[in-house]
């Protein structure tokens, strides 16, 4: 008799799997309704904001939503090309040494860029 691990992802057909990817979008998009729904009528109608210069401010709060191709993304991240001090996307080798491919570089990271 054989034991079947139901948590392993490999012992599941495909349609399961497919099923709990949709299961697991619906329960996604419910919490997430529930979390912005306070939102909701602020980005619409603003909400009145009492700055510290004494001004009051309507403001729109909202969600940024960033959609990139490559280049964009290069750009979006800090990483010129050539031009940057560090143009490399994936680590943090620096311009002067761009030659040493045998080289070994840390990765970016949030907390070592």
């Amino acid at each position: 008799m054989q034991i079947i691990n139901t948590s392993d992802p490999s012992s599941h057909s495909s349609t399961e799997t497919e099923e709990f990817a949709h299961f697991k979008r619906d329960i996604y998009q419910k919490v997430l309704k529930i979390v912005f729904e306070s939102l909701r009528r602020h980005s619409h109608d603003g909400d009145t904001h009492h700055c510290a210069d004494s001004l009051s401010q309507i403001l729109y709060p909202g969600i940024l939503i960033e959609s990139q191709n490559t280049e964009e993304a290069a750009y979006f991240c800090g990483c010129h090309a050539a031009r940057a001090t560090h143009p490399c996307p994936k680590c943090l080798v620096s311009h002067s040494e761009l030659h040493e491919i045998f080289g070994n570089f840390k990765l970016r990271t949030p907390n070592n860029m």
